[in-house]
């Protein structure tokens, strides 16, 4: 039984109890309520004073209290009860209860009822809310038109980023790209370049190769005002565009965290300093994770990759780093995945290497458990089954990679040459 009307049983026994209902004390006692902050208790006065006067007014405050926290079907019930009576009364509509009536139509995800209603509130009101809620709907409805105009109406009154954004993807949806740079090219010249939509920006510029206006943007900016939220942007799409060095020379002069510096190490191919950043990293935190990055940058430093005596020492840590990982809790989507490309990295070396071939196509095999259907991982399987002399076995993993990967890896390529040969 819903506790509400558990506690207005009570208040009504009470007032049957100690004699004439007296409707002043109750009114200020619902208003003591609301001062007090006290919502639910407010709530549940005004419905007492509602079964006792039959008043509408207190019918209409109970349903306004209530929109903040009581649950929407629970709240469309008291609504319908408002309507049916008002129409008794033959009294007209009523703004408030329209707009409660939304909320809860919004609430309960139900656009169809929801439109009507917002339309209705839309000729009786111009405001911001009523501009979003029905850009909200069109949006939910698949009439991206209909909720472009209305976000652009909200745009033109607020300039907002946010809506900026929610207009950006729209007009992407619309085919309508051209629209949305001009819109960001507006504001950008104007605003900061900050958060969401900053990199948000980033990426619409790159993706309409339009990488030199927002690089130029982004620099004016960094030079303009060097801070930290303004280098990262520069890193970003500086990295966007293999600009690497220029990258690592802005992200040299803040405190950054390391993570960032040994990335951007990684994609200028300095592994040196990638080993040793993704170590510095390691040995701060603990995290296993950043020791088996480690070893794989200090795999590409190695003068002589298919020497087992320099490789060795790279495998034992990163045999250890997949031990530590395992010894933790359970692990998040994205410990999980690089675990899957530390098995098969430790893995394919002692398969290929001829250092431990059934230890590598268990490590494999862990790692396919992982990512089933990843191409390395494929490979890296059909390889060990090959140097078993397992052809047919090794014939139909290597299959199951998509035929079109094959031609641009050169690595696919040749063991695609070995396994037609195995006999």
């Amino acid at each position: 039984m819903n506790l509400s009307k558990i506690v207005l049983g009570l208040l009504l026994a009470l007032s049957v109890a100690f004699g004439a209902f007296d409707e002043e004390e109750y009114m200020f006692r619902a208003l003591d309520l609301q001062d007090q902050g006290k919502v639910r208790e407010a709530r549940d006065t005004y419905l007492v004073l509602y079964d006792e006067t039959k008043k509408l007014e207190y019918l209409k405050e109970s349903i306004l209290l209530s929109i903040g926290f009581e649950q929407p079907n629970i709240v469309l019930g008291y609504i319908e009860d408002y309507k049916r009576e008002a129409q008794k009364k033959k009294l007209g509509e009523d703004l408030e209860i329209d707009k409660a009536l939304l909320d809860v139509y919004l609430k309960t995800n139900n656009p169809t009822k929801a439109l009507p209603i917002a339309q209705k509130i839309a000729k009786e009101e111009d405001s911001p809310i009523i501009h979003n809620a029905l850009a909200v709907i069109y949006a939910s409805l698949g009439d991206l038109p209909s909720a472009i105009k209305e976000f652009q109406i909200l745009y033109e009154e607020s300039k907002s980023p946010e809506v900026l954004q929610k207009l950006i993807v729209l007009y992407g949806q619309t085919q309508q790209y051209q629209k949305g740079i001009e819109l960001l090219d507006s504001y950008l010249q104007e605003n900061e370049c900050e958060g969401d939509l900053c990199a948000m920006a980033i990426q619409i510029y790159a993706k309409a190769m339009q990488g030199d206006k927002i690089e130029s943007i982004l620099k004016k900016r960094y030079d303009d005002e060097p801070t930290i939220a303004n280098a990262q942007n520069l890193i970003h799409i500086y990295s966007l565009r293999q600009k690497y060095h220029q990258a690592l020379e802005i992200a040299s002069r803040y405190p950054f965290d390391p993570k960032i510096l040994f990335n951007l190490y990684a994609q200028a191919k300095d592994y040196a300093n990638a080993y040793k950043s993704a170590l510095d990293v390691y040995k701060n935190s603990k995290q296993a994770m950043y020791l088996g990055f480690a070893q794989m940058y200090r795999f590409e430093t190695l003068a002589n990759k298919t020497n087992p005596k320099e490789v060795l020492p790279v495998l034992q840590d990163m045999q250890k780093a997949i031990e530590l990982i395992q010894k933790d809790s359970v692990p998040d989507s994205l410990q999980r995945e690089n675990l899957g490309l530390f098995y098969n990295f430790a893995g394919f070396l002692l398969i290929d290497l001829d250092l431990d071939i059934e230890q590598g196509i268990a490590y494999v095999q862990k790692a396919l458990e992982i990512a089933p259907n990843n191409v390395a991982y494929l490979d890296s399987l059909a390889w060990g089954y090959y140097k078993q002399r397992h052809c047919k076995k090794a014939r139909e993993v290597f299959a199951k990679i998509p035929k079109e990967s094959i031609p641009s890896d050169e690595e696919l390529v040749k063991h695609a040459k070995s396994l037609d040969l195995c006999e």
